[in-house]
């Protein structure tokens, strides 16, 4: 979705770098928003372009990236469950390791 984006906007011709995109994915790790549109536009416009008279350049790459929000949110919790059952394994096999090492 991001890389679609940007590839998009230098298809576009805006001037944008892997550091802002690798900046605009830090501040989605750091949760700066989250399954918002309307704030996600607006810091991705923030951290990609560097100066106003590309916005319309912006607007239409952002335009054209099918952003299916439903599709990350189903893998997001997917991830979770894994994660939650992979941290129930450990934990199980942790607890037989520290039974067996205590007798």
């Amino acid at each position: 979705m991001l890389l679609n984006l940007f590839n998009e906007m230098r298809a576009a011709k805006v001037p944008v770098s892997v550091r802002e995109l690798l900046d605009l994915i830090n501040a989605l790790k750091q949760r700066v928003t989250f399954a918002d549109m309307d704030e996600f536009y607006y810091l991705a416009r923030a951290i990609l372009v560097k100066d106003e008279r590309h916005f319309d350049k912006f607007d239409r790459a952002f335009g054209v990236i099918d952003f299916d929000l439903s599709k990350v949110q189903a893998q997001t919790v997917s991830r979770q469950r894994i994660t939650g059952v992979a941290a129930c394994l450990v934990t199980a096999d942790d607890d037989v390791f520290h039974a067996n090492f205590n007798n």
